[in-house]
């Protein structure tokens, strides 16, 4: 009668083999690590098979991540083929979001003010010298959206602004396919297109995945 028991961790797989009832602690380190992931907007997803590597080691992969964050689970094997985890849930992970990376659509310009990443902004005209502040349809008068910035600085520096058509990732609680409108809180987007009078009604996107905004400039229109 043979009776394994594991007792796992990261680094090592601690079993104990218990033969006719005599105990022999063994330890087998972690030779190889198998990578999984999935969409970490779409949970009821199965993880699916990524590569494998070996600890420590670097895993490259082509893959598409079409500006959404994944979930990466990880779970190492002994020499004889034994996981560190039985349950994907238990597995060591870890939220892979895709950088802002810079092309030809962005820009670097001075912020009128404190600017959060994400933010839309505005570019305006401050005594001849361009600079970006939070897009507002409320404002006297409304600040249209010209693009968004790609990271949070403090009034004065210097910003990277997208001016182009981009996917502003890791926002949250999108609705999948929904339109995007020019909100009037400074510098954010709202789902409902704003109907007060004097204020504007811009287009800003569409939304991929409940993380995700495909950011396009629309045409302001001033609210009768």
């Amino acid at each position: 009668m043979l009776i394994l028991e594991p007792r796992l961790n990261t680094e090592t797989n601690e079993t104990t083999f218990v033969l006719d009832g005599v105990a022999e602690p063994a330890a087998t380190e972690t030779v190889s690590v198998k990578i999984y992931w999935r969409w970490e907007d779409d949970t009821a997803m199965v993880p699916q098979y990524l590569g494998e590597t070996v600890p420590g080691g670097t895993l490259t992969v082509p893959f598409d991540l079409k500006g959404r964050e994944i979930r990466l689970f990880q779970i190492g094997y002994t020499a004889l083929g034994r996981g560190t985890d039985t349950n994907m849930k238990q597995a060591e992970q870890t939220v892979f979001t895709p950088s802002l990376a810079r092309d030809g659509g962005c820009v670097d310009i001075i912020a009128g003010e404190a600017l959060t990443e994400r933010d839309l902004v505005q570019i305006y005209d401050d005594a001849g010298t361009a600079k970006a502040r939070k897009a507002d349809a409320n404002t006297s008068p409304p600040r249209a959206a010209d693009g968004w910035a790609i990271e949070s600085v403090s009034s004065g520096a210097s910003v990277s602004v997208y001016l182009t058509a981009s996917l502003i990732t890791g926002l949250s609680g999108l609705t999948i396919g929904a339109e995007y409108y020019l909100s009037a809180t400074a510098g954010a987007i709202t789902a409902t297109a704003p109907s007060t009078a004097a204020n504007i009604r811009q287009r800003v996107g569409k939304a991929l995945s409940a993380t995700v905004l495909s950011f396009e400039r629309g045409e302001p229109i001033t609210i009768a």
